[in-house]
């Protein structure tokens, strides 16, 4: 460890003072970012610092996506070993670059970060989100793997969770529904009903929206992991619903506890 100044700007009404700090950082820093401050999560605002570099774990990431005016674009949640997080966007040219090297569970630095207004992600709690375009820089910063993000739930637990937030869990399939259409915003969705139960039995209904989950075939009694789902409440039962960053997979991991 060694010692550097870091300048940080303060606004006190319409006047700017600057107070230089003396703090500790890591040495562990990639040849590029040495002498570069590693931005927290919980700082990160719309007056960072810029460049702004952050160290932080994939969580998980969207598939390639596109924009009515065509721009694509993927995105990921980032997170510290705190559990802190906030959402990131990958645009155009980053997009394309930087898809297959960026993979869930590893931790990188990000360098040359946008920081905007997030409005997006209802259950990342961040006030804020990142915005990465062509000059981003992006490089591995440890072997690690993330394991203490967005653990696995058994039904009991949500029960005691705040709403709109990202839940993994294994389950088993009790029953699944035709798919049927409603009006959503005056435009008709598809949706499908599944009941579902963790390993003690404890059962909750599962919503699939959209033509995204058409090809999947759910099996009845077949055991299968579900992650970023998000939990929600209508009439005072909590209910699970999927987001565009849903994916499920089979799963062989599954043990009924008996009551």
């Amino acid at each position: 460890m060694c010692i550097r100044d870091r300048y940080q700007r303060r606004v006190h009404g319409d006047n700017l003072t600057f107070e230089m700090e003396r703090e500790n950082f890591s040495l562990d820093l990639p040849s590029r970012f040495q002498g570069m401050r590693v931005a927290k999560i919980r700082e990160i605002n719309l007056h960072s610092p810029q460049p702004l570099l952050v160290r932080c774990y994939v969580v998980d990431k969207t598939i390639l996506l596109s924009t009515l005016k065509g721009r694509n674009y993927f995105t990921v949640i980032l997170a510290e070993e705190n559990q802190e997080n906030i959402s990131a966007t990958f645009w155009n040219l980053a997009a394309y670059d930087f898809y297959d090297k960026i993979q869930s569970g590893e931790e990188y630095f990000f360098l040359n970060g946008r920081v905007s207004e997030s409005k997006f992600f209802k259950y990342v709690k961040h006030k804020f989100c990142i915005q990465f375009e062509k000059s981003v820089r992006v490089e591995k910063a440890s072997n690690k793997q993330v394991g203490f993000i967005n653990p696995i739930k058994d039904v009991r637990e949500l029960m005691d969770l705040d709403l709109i937030i990202s839940v993994s869990m294994v389950f088993r399939v009790i029953s699944v529904s035709e798919p049927r259409e409603v009006l959503v915003k005056g435009k008709p969705k598809e949706i499908r009903e599944i009941w579902i139960c963790d390993r003690f039995k404890d059962k909750i209904l599962l919503y699939l929206w959209g033509e995204k989950w058409k090809d999947l075939d759910l099996k009845l009694n077949q055991m299968y992991l579900i992650r970023n789902a998000i939990l929600k409440r209508y009439e005072g039962k909590r209910y699970l619903e999927d987001s565009y960053m849903t994916n499920i997979v089979e799963s062989p991991y599954f043990e009924i506890v008996e009551s």
